[in-house]
Order: C-alpha cells, then sequence, then structure tokens
C-alpha cells in the first residue's frame, strides 16, 4: 500500500514538473544556458512578427507562415534560447522601441524581417539587432524564386547561429538544409495553414477549414511528412478539446496522419507529439510519456510540445 507520505511526495515532484515545463513553454525555450549577469539568457533571441509587404493581401497568411517556420527552426538549434511564438506575436505592428522589447522579453538579440512576394518571385529582408546598442549583427536580402525558400530559410538559420557563435553539429545542420517537400505550391498551403492555426487553439483549429491547405498539399506532394504530421497535431489538438462530435474519427485521424508521418520521417517531433496527445486523452500514461520523451528529446525548445507536455504532467498529477 503507498503511503500518504509518498502520495504527497508523488504529487509535488509532479506539481514541480508542470511548473518548470510551463515557464519553459511560456517564456524561453533554452536548454543548457546560464543567464548572464544581468539576468537575461545569453545567445538568446526573439523572432518579432515579419512584415508583409506582398501586393496581395493573401500573402499575409505566408508571411505569418514563413515566421512560424522560421522560428521553429530556430528553437530545434541546441544552445539558442528563443523566446515562444505567443509571446512575440504582441508585438505586431508595434512601435515600441528595440530595447523596450527585448528588455520585455528578456533577451539578448532580435530578429526583424520583411516578406515581399510578386508572383514566382519573393524578396526576403531579415536583421539580427544587439538589443542593447541597437547594433545590427547581420543582415541578408534575399531575392530569389519561391522555389529557393527552404534555401533562404536555411541560410537565415546558419547565419544566425554563426553570429551567436552557436556550432551546429552535422545531424543539426542537415535537419535544416532538408527541404520538407519537393513541392513549392505544397509548401506555401503548409506555410498557410500553419499561420491559420498557429496558436494551437483548437476552437480555432475547429473552425478555419485548416484542413483544406493541408489535405490539398499532401495531394500535391505525398511524401510531404511535416504536412502530415500538422495534421496530425491539429486533429490531437482538437480531440483535447470540448468539441463533442466526431471524437473517434479525430483520434483515427491523428493517429493516421502520425503514423504515416513518422513511415517518412521518424525524426518527426510534432508526430511523436500529436500521438503523446491522444495516449493522454485515453489515459494511456506511460504510453504518452514515452512519446512526450521522445518528442522532446528529438525537439527540446518547441514550446507547443512543452505545454502539451506539461499539460499531460498535471492530469497524470491529478489521479
Amino acid at each position: 500500500m503507498v503511503s500518504v507520505w509518498g502520495e504527497l511526495k508523488r504529487r509535488k515532484a509532479a506539481t514541480v514538473a508542470v511548473i518548470a515545463c510551463l515557464a519553459l513553454a511560456v517564456g524561453f525555450a533554452v536548454v543548457g544556458v546560464l543567464q548572464s549577469p544581468r539576468g537575461v539568457p545569453p545567445r538568446s533571441v526573439a523572432v518579432l512578427p515579419f512584415e508583409n509587404l506582398s501586393p496581395d493581401p493573401e500573402d499575409a497568411f505566408l508571411t505569418a507562415g514563413l515566421h512560424a517556420r522560421t522560428l521553429n527552426q530556430l528553437t530545434n538549434v541546441p544552445g539558442l534560447g528563443v523566446v515562444a511564438r505567443a509571446s512575440v506575436l504582441r508585438y505586431q505592428r508595434s512601435d515600441l522601441p528595440i530595447a523596450a522589447i527585448a528588455e520585455t522579453l528578456s533577451v539578448e538579440t532580435l530578429l526583424q524581417g520583411s516578406v515581399r512576394r510578386a508572383g514566382d518571385r519573393v524578396r526576403i529582408a531579415v536583421q539580427l539587432i544587439q538589443a542593447a546598442t541597437g547594433t545590427q549583427l547581420w543582415s541578408g536580402v534575399y531575392e530569389r524564386d519561391f522555389a529557393d525558400i527552404f534555401a533562404i530559410q536555411a541560410d537565415i538559420i546558419t547565419q544566425i547561429a554563426g553570429t551567436l557563435d552557436v556550432a551546429l553539429s552535422t545531424g543539426a545542420r542537415q535537419r535544416i538544409e532538408q527541404a520538407p517537400t519537393r513541392s513549392p505550391r505544397a509548401y506555401a498551403l503548409y506555410l498557410r495553414s500553419l499561420a491559420r492555426v498557429g496558436s494551437g487553439d483548437a476552437a480555432a483549429i475547429y473552425s478555419l477549414g485548416w484542413s483544406d491547405d493541408l489535405d490539398t498539399a499532401v495531394a500535391l506532394d505525398p511524401a510531404f511528412a511535416l504536412a502530415y504530421a500538422r495534421k496530425a497535431w491539429n486533429f490531437a489538438a482538437v480531440l483535447k478539446s470540448n468539441v463533442p462530435a466526431q471524437r473517434a474519427a479525430f483520434q483515427h485521424f491523428a493517429e493516421e496522419n502520425a503514423q504515416r508521418a513518422l513511415q517518412m520521417d521518424p525524426e518527426l517531433a510534432l508526430a511523436h507529439a500529436a500521438l503523446a496527445v491522444v495516449h493522454q486523452a485515453n489515459w494511456r500514461w506511460p504510453e504518452a510519456q514515452t512519446a512526450f520523451q521522445r518528442a522532446l528529446a528529438l525537439s527540446p525548445n518547441d514550446a507547443a510540445v512543452l505545454l502539451a507536455y506539461a499539460r499531460t504532467q498535471r492530469d497524470r498529477g491529478a489521479y
């Protein structure tokens, strides 16, 4: 029989784990770095929302998606501290000085950018700014065909890591440089879907028709593993909500798409996390724990995965 003292210790440990995970998810996704004397983590960066300069208003989705994807890729660079997307979206079209934003977010550097698309051409301009001095540490302007978007994004991530003196392992560099799809059109649809439901809010996911873009994306490229993983994550998010209808169908689609993604790419953290949420929704705690641990091993700084894991620990600690 488990003693009362043992039960209290178990619940205390679970609570501590939840608080730690939530602190990481809501604030920084920082692993293995010590804070500087003034309380700001070194090699920390906030990616401010990119400015949309495209003549077509619909391209605002593309700009927002590129911002989300750039931020997600940076969180997977070991040694970087990256502010979660939810924390930076409030600075969309903000007039606050760079120093004030950096102080609020407790970062050393900020990345600003703009995107302009015209037909099949895209122009992306970014600059990395040292918050304390306002100094431009690095900038890049890319004017290419949209088909080169993967190479552009890979170069941006690599340049930021190099500027902040973060070494990239061979494996990390390969992941950054790997094109997720052979279809630029499919990728544009993926980015639009990412922008539309980037908050991860289940009600938004359920109501905004997110699946249409992803369905078309995988139809254009059936080998687009990342799109399948995103579908799985979205279905899992709705599964955990209070949406009463079609629960069994959502669970089936979450599992199906996650497994399909992992067959193509076993190292997709988002797919492992989606399976973890499905396990949690069915009270399969050991399986959920294993899947979350795999997801966090692959993407230790992903705020969405950290938050989902924290919620699992919270729910598990209540029983």
